[in-house]
């Protein structure tokens, strides 16, 4: 496994939910700090804290569109496709963007804060 692969166990701590509408915020924040440590168990809360944060932009999302019942994946789709048009009325490259953010997410799963 290379460093652009999750590790598991680093990652997040599992969301349970099966919609956006049944996501428990309070859950994902935790004590609602970062620890920035390179133990395990910290790396996953930090991340899960990470997690809450865009879990909270998602839930929003929802409800201004209606689809918090949908299937997570397809909200992902709507959320994405018009984060795009967002980026376009920015003037923003999204797709260098996510190259970006792929390689703060790489660095956050192994706890390179």
């Amino acid at each position: 496994m290379n460093n652009t692969e999750p590790r598991d166990g680093f990652t997040v701590a599992p969301i349970t939910a099966t919609s956006v509408a049944e996501i428990d915020l309070a859950q994902l924040t935790g004590d609602g700090r970062f620890r920035y440590s390179p133990a395990p168990q910290d790396i996953v809360h930090d991340n899960t804290y990470r997690a809450s944060r865009a879990a909270t932009a998602l839930v929003g999302y929802c409800h201004s569109t209606g689809v918090l019942g949908t299937d997570p994946f397809w909200v992902f789709v709507g959320f994405l496709a018009d984060l795009y048009h967002l980026a376009d009325g920015f003037g923003v490259d999204l797709r260098a963007a996510m190259g970006t953010a792929r390689e703060h997410y790489t660095a956050e799963i192994i706890g390179a804060n």
